[in-house]
């Protein structure tokens, strides 16, 4: 029961992880291509403003983009910092890698782990001389 709570919870934050990489990634295809054509038609390029987490900083996101983000920021705010002031994308995507192995795979360990904590362990094989396999030497 506990088991299957934690195997939820661990492939909704996973959900999280994966919309908000996503939303990430789009975002920056969306920028390089807009700056490719500025590139193209020869005007300036403009810098994007991004923020402390890598992202372009957009006042008009929606409410559910921006808990995404918060969410995101919240569950994988540590491990940003090991490659903060880096590129965009080596601190979203370490973050996300980081965010996956501890909650996906991690998630589902424990809850393997809770499933088996007090079960039963089965009883091992008697130790007898008369006991022999086909392994055996003397097995006919």
């Amino acid at each position: 029961m506990i088991s299957s709570a934690i195997r939820v919870v661990s492939k909704a934050v996973c959900v999280l992880l994966i919309a908000s990489f996503t939303m990430f990634v789009v975002d920056e295809l969306s920028t390089a291509s807009n700056q490719q054509l500025a590139a193209v038609n020869g005007a300036k390029q403009a810098q994007v403003a991004r923020d402390v987490h890598g992202r372009e900083i957009n006042p008009a996101q929606s409410q559910l983009r921006a808990k995404i983000d918060k969410a995101n920021d919240q569950l994988t705010g540590t491990a940003e910092q090991f490659v903060a002031g880096q590129d965009p994308w080596v601190m979203r995507g370490f973050a996300f890698l980081v965010g996956m192995l501890l909650f996906g795979l991690g998630g589902h360990f424990i809850a393997n782990a809770v499933a088996l904590w007090g079960r039963p362990t089965r009883p091992a094989a008697p130790i007898d001389s008369e006991f022999r396999t086909r392994y055996s030497p003397g097995y006919r």
